[in-house]
């Protein structure tokens, strides 16, 4: 090679330029470049840095001969246009390289935007789906009590009713399906949630939202939403993301009212106001003689009548539908179609403070009193109080227990009792009642619509 020979024949006075340490290092450079690029760039060192050079002639004719191949291979993409003007900023193709060089950066800019306007989308649709989650108990009681409120043929067999009220039609056949008897058809909305308590744990739990739909003699007299396992408590659990112990009557007081503030603006909308029922007696509430159908709701749906995209566990599409379609819906007939009565347990839940009997507890599990064993062989004894003989010969009456009475008083005071509100609106009654801290599950709380006559 030229440069070798020209090394050797210095040290022979044959070369009578003088090569200087730093020029034969860039030219060094140039010749052991490992990669196409390196080359390039050495050799743009080299002509800027030794304009006088021994190698500057040939070195800059091979720069010439590469100037076009370089620039047409490299001006598609950010790299190779910066690889091209960092070589060649004297080339011929300068000014078109900065012009492409710009329009990629703008490309770049608006494609960093347009991806985080995306994480910004997909982050607000992430939380207002953990909103809607937060949130459909309240949107679903209230679509259902202004849709049952308005239907306009109570008194009709169910099928009449679906057919004459859109709203109740439409929200009545979306999953989840109803299940019906002849005596009921009932719909069961449900979804998990968690409660965040101190120390960084939280309780699984579970909302349920029931509705009910009862017939006498195959007509609609009365429709309930029910909300079992002292079912407003947990409604404000789901929304606040606060547990609500109900053996601690302010805080079951404080969800009832909290309920309230959101149930009695929907009835004040109705048509014709409410008129207050003093003295109204409600009869107990028995829970539905069928179960759920297993299907999982799309709580982030705005109402219960919005198409089906999102719910786990529904009918698949039919045939030909394109992809994400809802399910065909079946016709009236199909959801009445009477089903044999079968065992159908609510959800039990004893709440937080109050055992299955209603019985306050501590610290969420109930305190018993300590079992006395006897002796072996020796016969249990029953202590009794003593009896009291008033003088006028009445019977006798148990001796009043100090002790007994204090206690007795304190459990009276851990219980709220149940609230029951009837209103006239038009033709129907409409009751909205909770169950007493000392009810048994499935203790619902909820709304009652009926035919008045």
């Amino acid at each position: 090679m030229r440069w070798v020979a020209c090394l050797l024949l210095l040290s022979l006075a044959g070369c009578t330029a003088f090569i200087s340490k730093q020029e034969y290092a860039a030219y060094r450079a140039v010749r052991m470049a490992d990669s196409h690029g390196a080359r390039l760039l050495a050799m743009q060192r080299y002509v800027e840095g030794f304009p006088s050079g021994h190698f500057y002639q040939e070195v800059q004719e091979e720069r010439r001969t590469r100037d076009v191949d370089v620039f047409n291979a490299g001006k598609g993409t950010r790299s190779g246009l910066e690889l091209y003007l960092a070589a060649f900023p004297d080339g011929v193709f300068v000014e078109q390289a900065r012009s492409r060089l710009s329009a990629i950066e703008v490309i770049e800019e608006r494609k960093r935007q347009e991806e985080a306007r995306a994480l910004a989308l997909a982050e607000e649709r992430k939380k207002r789906d953990a909103e809607l989650r937060r949130t459909w108990v309240t949107r679903f009681l209230g679509y259902w009590t202004r849709s049952l409120a308005g239907v306009s043929n109570w008194g009709e067999p169910i099928a009449q009713v679906a057919r004459a009220n859109t709203s109740f039609s439409q929200g009545f056949a979306r999953p989840p399906r109803p299940r019906c008897t002849a005596d009921e058809c009932v719909k069961y909305y449900d979804s998990p949630y968690a409660v965040p308590v101190p120390g960084g744990t939280r309780m699984e739990r579970h909302m349920r939202l029931v509705l009910r739909v009862q017939m006498e003699e195959g007509r609609v007299e009365r429709a309930a939403l029910l909300l079992p396992g002292w079912g407003f408590s947990r409604w404000a659990e789901l929304e606040q993301r606060r547990a609500v112990i109900d053996g601690d009557p302010e805080d079951r007081r404080g969800a009832v009212d909290w309920a309230l503030e959101r149930i009695m603006p929907e009835l004040e909308k109705l048509p014709g106001g409410l008129q207050l029922i003093e003295g109204y007696e409600l009869a107990a509430i028995t829970p539905p003689s069928i179960a759920a159908s297993g299907e999982l709701t799309d709580t982030t749906a705005l109402d219960p009548s919005a198409p089906v995209n999102r719910i786990q566990g529904s009918a698949p599409a039919t045939a030909g539908a394109g992809l994400g379609a809802a399910p065909a819906l079946p016709s009236v007939e199909e959801l009445v179609q009477p089903e044999a009565p079968e065992e159908a347990p609510d959800m039990v839940m004893a709440p937080m403070g109050v055992d299955e009997e209603g019985r306050a507890v501590r610290g969420g599990e109930m305190t018993l009193a300590p079992m006395v064993v006897p002796p072996e062989g020796a016969a249990p004894e029953m202590e009794m109080a003593p009896l009291e003989i008033p003088a006028d010969g009445q019977a006798p009456t148990e001796a009043a227990d100090p002790d007994q009475a204090i206690a007795l008083a304190e459990a009276q005071a851990l219980v709220v009792p149940p609230m029951v509100r009837a209103y006239r609106a038009g033709g129907l009654r409409i009751v909205v009642f909770t169950a007493g801290t000392d009810a048994g599950a499935p203790a619902y709380d909820g709304v009652l619509i009926e035919r008045a006559r």
